[in-house]
């Protein structure tokens, strides 16, 4: 059943359809009495005691076991960062594609879970806030993610993608990208294949379903066979995917986006969620008030977590 929860936030980008002494004094006096007994008005009884206090000096420098002070800065090493990010590439065709990864700074002898994060039709930079943020939240929850430019695989110019009539003339080498861009983390020997997932915004939310459905009926590439899918202001454009999601044919699925959506409507998620309720699909819902179609800051930050909290639980990170 859909669950549907609603989460408070600020609103702000991104486009889609257009988108780290005391106690050894004490043991000395045992030693000490016998003397001043035998020899109580001698000058010489009075020497032992100064003698006996010079070990508790020494002591004190022995105290100086700041070698100890030494022994933390050894520790050190353990202090790993919460996550490491980097540039990569994705081949895809003849072309380069630029990209990030990044993944938990701690090492795991087993291989991880991965996924997939694709920015909507504003662009990769343009996207970055929210793609950024998703990457690092996802490697914070062990697991590895990558965010890739699938867009320059057949470059255009600013905002064309907000346009259908570009992005059908481009589809193949973009979903192409997008299967080239798991492949990449499949073939990782850290990354284990059958966990693999994808994160993805407006345009890529789209694109990354039809990737998953082979092409979605636009072009054939080869079905991603995600292991779970998280999706962000997601544009109900293709009939195919709701189809599909009735059939059983789509990966289990949570839909964030924002009441005040006005280019990607909540309607749109809502009944990709039905579609996959009838279709059996474990399907959540989260539905923000107040929030239009562009993530930014504070709704940024939000909507990273709850695809990088959904995504971690649902591959087991």
């Amino acid at each position: 059943m859909v669950n549907t929860r609603s989460i408070w936030i600020l609103g702000l980008t991104v486009l889609l359809s257009g988108a780290c002494g005391s106690e050894d004094e004490a043991a000395v006096d045992p030693a000490v009495s016998p003397r001043p007994s035998a020899t109580a008005t001698s000058p010489s009884a009075t020497a032992p005691p100064t003698t006996v206090e010079v070990p508790t000096t020494t002591e004190t420098p022995t105290a100086t076991e700041t070698p100890t002070a030494t022994e933390t800065p050894t520790a050190t090493p353990t202090t790993e960062p919460a996550v490491a990010c980097a540039p990569v590439t994705v081949n895809t065709g003849t072309t380069e594609i630029p990209g990030e990864r990044c993944e938990p700074g701690a090492r795991s002898p087993e291989a991880r879970p991965a996924v997939i994060v694709l920015n909507g039709c504003g662009g990769y930079e343009s996207d970055a806030e929210v793609t950024g943020a998703t990457v690092r939240a996802l490697a914070e929850r062990g697991v590895v993610a990558m965010r890739i430019d699938y867009l320059a695989a057949e470059p255009a110019p600013p905002d064309t993608y907000c346009e259908a009539g570009p992005v059908l003339a481009a589809v193949q080498p973009l979903l192409q990208a997008i299967v080239d861009g798991v492949a990449t983390l499949r073939d990782d020997p850290a990354i284990d294949p059958d966990r693999v997932g994808a994160a993805a915004y407006s345009l890529g939310a789209l694109a990354a379903m039809a990737a998953e459905l082979g092409g979605a009926g636009l072009t054939t590439v080869t079905p991603l066979e995600l292991d779970a899918a998280a999706l962000l202001s997601y544009p109900d454009q293709l009939p195919t995917i709701p189809a599909a999601a009735r059939e059983g044919r789509l990966p289990p699925l949570f839909l964030m986006t924002g009441d005040a959506d006005t280019t990607a409507p909540p309607g749109g998620a809502q009944a990709l969620a039905d579609a996959a309720t009838e279709g059996g699909i474990p399907v959540d819902v989260v539905l923000v008030p107040g929030q239009d179609h562009p993530w930014r800051g504070n709704a940024a930050i939000t909507a990273a977590t709850a695809l990088a909290d959904y995504l971690a639980a649902q591959l087991a990170a």
